[in-house]
């Protein structure tokens, strides 16, 4: 899917109409690909790109829906045995019956591929061995076609699809045409917008600052680049704001959410859009105690700048907005330091880490939080992460001392031991220290990265709450 929302993306700027002969086995269209497969559809539409999808199984000696009818006659065996049973345990049949029925809807891989190409203008070529024929008409009307423009006079570009038929007076004419549209703003085309974005971005782009979805945003500075800084945008939601949806047969919750980025330079012009739409299972301890954390990555110039946020909570419909301001200096010779960024949980021998996820120490996986209060309870510590950027050019190696302020004022200073650099030169590092001997307060926690005579600093405030 993502191969394909690029290949889309590329032709976007060719002008004219473009097509693509699409050539697959079939596409299995999992619940979880369903609205990333509508905003393929809405974004090929609005690159003027032309789907043909040719099924490389050619002419099947058994039904496209063979399989189909399997898994459905096996859901309606094991959903009337459920019906009939009076007495006993239930089957693994019964269990997964609603599944089945699900899924049997979805067997037939070549309805993914009709629905891709019709819904752009083209048509699907299958259940054939001699593609002489097919690819001549697609020949045919890649050089003979029409172009129809139409004002729809849209009021309220809410981003749904609206459906659109292209008839003609002449009975003997066969019309191949697109089936509809996104509502979106004209400027959705040049922004490469997605569907879902729409009512974020007019949030953010209204300036109103609704808090019906409350939730943490924020940009963490990462390694400084000759050609600027890389960094990591952090949108945290507590899993509460999300209105579940429950699946009565598997017992279980569901949350879907949406979210925006904007960050914009000095002039209030973006220069970085970044977007998820998220959907997952959680369980009922989750959903009242856990957060979702998404991080997003850019690298950007130096310079001053703005991050708008907007969260929607796909179910209920309702969005919050957020608002903050960082600014990336120019990168200076000698070592440099990451943000101070607060750990919410440690998981250590974590499995299949990808090695450009910046939030891991020493194989252990990170998940960052925004939220800089602790409770002071006995058992409470104070977690943070950074990572200090060895200068190859200098001999000696780096140190770092972390220092503790209030109100102005330096309470302690502690030397931390640092590791050995990775082969890139990076020292990734989670202080841990325990947070009951702090007194009630508000501070400044100030790391100090030194190597030779350079030096680089971060600073955080840090809230310690009173039971």
């Amino acid at each position: 899917m993502g191969a394909l929302k690029s290949l889309v993306q590329g032709l976007q700027a060719m002008p004219g109409r473009k097509s693509v002969v699409y050539f697959t086995s079939g596409l299995y269209e999992t619940p979880e690909l369903d609205v990333p497969f509508r905003n393929l559809m809405s974004t090929a539409n609005r690159a003027n790109v032309t789907f043909y999808s040719l099924d490389t199984r050619g002419v099947m000696t058994r039904g496209q829906n063979e399989r189909a009818t399997g898994e459905l006659f096996g859901a309606a065996a094991g959903s009337a045995t459920t019906v009939n049973r009076t007495e006993g345990a239930i089957t693994k049949d019964e269990v997964f019956a609603m599944d089945r029925a699900e899924v049997s809807g979805r067997a037939n891989v070549q309805l993914a591929i009709r629905d891709l190409a019709e819904s752009t203008g083209g048509f699907l070529i299958g259940d054939s061995n001699d593609l002489r024929g097919p690819l001549r008409k697609v020949n045919e009307e890649i050089s003979t076609y029409y172009e129809l423009t139409f004002n729809p006079h849209i009021q309220n570009y809410d981003g749904s699809f609206r459906k659109l038929t292209v008839g003609a007076g002449r009975k003997d004419l066969v019309i191949h045409a697109r089936n509809g549209y996104f509502a979106l703003p004209p400027e959705a085309r040049a922004m490469g917008m997605e569907n879902y974005e729409v009512p974020l971005l007019k949030a953010i782009s209204d300036g109103r600052v609704p808090g019906d979805v409350k939730f943490r945003s924020g940009a963490r500075l990462l390694q400084p680049k000759d050609e600027g800084r890389d960094l990591t945008v952090l949108v945290e939601v507590p899993l509460h704001e999300l209105q579940p949806k429950t699946d009565p047969t598997k017992k279980t919750l569901n949350v879907h959410c949406s979210l925006a980025a904007l960050v914009k330079d000095s002039k209030g012009e973006v220069v970085e859009k970044l977007s998820r739409d998220r959907s997952f299972m959680v369980t009922p301890e989750q959903l009242n105690l856990g957060n979702f954390v998404d991080k997003m990555t850019a690298t950007l110039p130096p310079g001053k700048y703005t991050l708008e946020t907007a969260v929607m909570d796909r179910e209920s419909g309702k969005i919050g907005t957020g608002h903050s301001e960082f600014a990336v200096v120019a990168k200076a010779k000698g070592v440099g330091i990451s943000s101070l960024t607060f750990v919410r949980s440690f998981t250590p021998n974590a499995k299949g880490l990808d090695p450009n996820e910046p939030f891991q120490f020493q194989g252990a996986s990170i998940t960052p939080t925004l939220d800089s209060s602790i409770q002071r309870t006995q058992d409470a510590v104070l977690r943070l992460f950074f990572v200090v950027y060895q200068d190859p050019s200098v001999a000696s190696k780096p140190t770092v001392e972390i220092e503790f302020l209030q109100n102005g004022k330096s309470l302690t200073k502690v030397p931390l031991p640092l590791p050995e650099a990775d082969p890139q030169g990076k020292i990734p590092y989670v202080m841990t220290i325990p947070a009951a001997p702090i007194p009630p307060g508000i501070y400044e926690v100030k790391a100090t990265a030194r190597q030779g005579d350079t030096s680089s600093e971060a600073q955080t405030e840090l809230k310690i709450d009173a039971l």
